[in-house]
C-alpha cells in the first residue's frame, strides 16, 4: 500500500525534506538489520530443506510473480517436485498462523483468505502444494513434508530463514531503485546486498552496472503477452491493484491497445462491485470495448459480477532474452542438487 502511494506522489516526495529524513532512517535501520546477520549477532535457522527465494531490493511490482511462474514451469519440465510458500500479503482476512492453501489439488480458499498471489499460483499449478503464512519460517516447516524443494516469494529480506538459492529480480523501469531508499527512491534493501544473490534477473540489460555490486550470474528476460490479439488496436480501460502499474500500461500500449482510462487501486486491495460497475459505465461511454486487468487482479473479481463490459485478463509469459546458457546451467545445477 505504501508503494501505491509512493508511485502516485513520488515527484513531490523526491523533493521533500521529510522524504529525505524518512529515507535516511529507513537506510539506517536496514544497515543495522543486515549488520546483525552478517556478524552473526542474529542467526539464521536451517530447517534442513532446499529453499529457493525469489526476492528484490526495491518496492513495488518488480516482476517477482511472473518469474516465479516461469521458474515453476521450468522445474516441472525437469520433473523436479516443489511447493510454493507465500506470505499471503494483501489477504483480507488476517493470517494468524500459516496454513495449507493447496495440497496439490487446487486452492481450498479464495484470495480474501489467502491473497491474490497465492491463489493465482494454485490456479496455474493446481498439482503443486501451496502454503501461506506471514511467518515464512513456520510456513516452510509446514511445507517441508510436501516436497524436497520449496519456492518462497519475496524472501530476500527474511534473513532468519536459511535459503539454498537467492534469486533477485530487478525492476524493469528502475532496476537500481534510483539508488535511494524509500520514499526518496525505490529501495527497500541496500544494493550491496546484491552480493548475496546466486542469480540476478533483469528486464533490461544492466549487467555492466550490476557488476558494481555482485559477480552473480545475470540473465535478461522479456515479458510477452500471450493472448493480446483480442485487444490489439481496441479501445480499452484498465483497472488494477498492483504496486507499479506503469509496466502493465507499457505492455498494453506495445500491443497496440488504446487506453481510454485507468483506474488504480492500492496494491493488493480488493475490488468493489459497484465501483467497478460505475467505472465500466463511464468508460463504455468513452468507447471502451474491454475492461483489462492482470491475472492477479482477476483473482479478486467475482465471476458472477455483471459489470456491463467484458473483462479481459492479460496473460504474460517470460522468455530469456540474454544469457540463455547461463540460465540453463543454473537449472541444471538445481536438477542435480534437488531432483528427487
Amino acid at each position: 500500500m505504501l508503494s501505491a502511494f509512493y508511485f502516485k506522489h513520488k515527484e513531490k516526495i523526491h523533493r521533500s525534506f521529510l522524504g529525505l529524513v524518512v529515507a535516511k532512517c529507513f537506510q539506517a535501520g536496514n544497515w543495522i538489520f543486515n549488520f546483525l546477520y552478517e556478524h552473526k549477532l542474529l542467526r539464521t535457522k536451517d530447517i534442513g530443506s532446499a529453499i529457493i527465494s525469489i526476492g528484490n531490493v526495491s518496492i513495488g511490482g518488480s516482476g517477482k510473480t511472473p518469474f516465479c511462474l516461469f521458474l515453476a514451469k521450468e522445474l516441472e519440465k525437469r520433473k523436479i517436485a516443489f511447493s510454493f510458500v507465500s506470505k499471503g500479503y494483501g489477504a483480507k482476512t488476517r493470517i494468524k498462523k500459516p496454513f495449507v492453501l493447496s495440497e496439490g489439488r487446487g486452492p481450498k480458499y479464495d484470495a480474501k483468505k489467502a491473497s491474490d498471489e497465492a491463489v493465482l499460483l494454485s490456479h496455474i499449478f493446481p498439482k503443486v502444494p501451496v502454503i501461506v503464512g506471514n511467518d515464512l519460517l513456520q510456513a516452510c516447516l509446514i511445507a517441508k513434508p510436501f516436497a524436497p524443494l520449496m519456492i518462497i516469494d519475496d524472501g530476500m529480506q527474511h534473513r532468519k530463514l536459511k535459503k539454498s538459492v537467492e534469486i533477485v529480480i530487478l525492476d524493469s523501469i528502475e532496476p537500481f531503485g534510483k539508488q535511494a531508499f524509500f520514499p526518496r527512491g525505490f529501495l527497500r534493501d541496500s544494493l550491496t546486498q546484491l552480493k548475496r544473490a546466486d542469480l540476478v534477473v533483469g528486464y533490461s540489460d544492466v549487467e555492466t552496472q550490476l557488476r558494481r555490486y555482485t559477480t552473480a550470474p545475470f540473465v535478461q528476460v522479456t515479458k510477452t503477452p500471450i493472448n493480446a490479439e483480442s485487444i490489439a488496436n481496441e479501445n480499452i480501460a484498465v483497472f488494477t491493484a498492483i504496486g507499479n502499474p506503469k509496466n502493465l500500461y507499457h505492455t498494453l500500449e506495445e500491443v497496440g491497445a488504446k487506453i481510454v482510462e485507468k483506474q488504480e487501486f492500492l496494491d493488493h486491495s480488493f475490488f468493489d462491485k459497484k465501483e467497478l460497475q460505475a467505472f465500466a459505465k463511464r468508460v463504455k461511454a468513452k468507447g471502451a470495448k474491454y475492461l483489462v486487468c492482470t491475472q492477479k487482479d482477476a483473482m479478486k473479481v467475482d465471476k458472477s459480477w455483471d459489470l456491463g463490459l467484458q473483462i479481459f485478463i492479460l496473460e504474460i509469459e517470460l522468455n530469456i532474452k540474454k544469457h540463455q546458457n547461463t540460465f540453463n546451467e543454473f537449472l541444471n545445477k538445481l536438477a542435480v542438487n534437488y531432483d528427487n
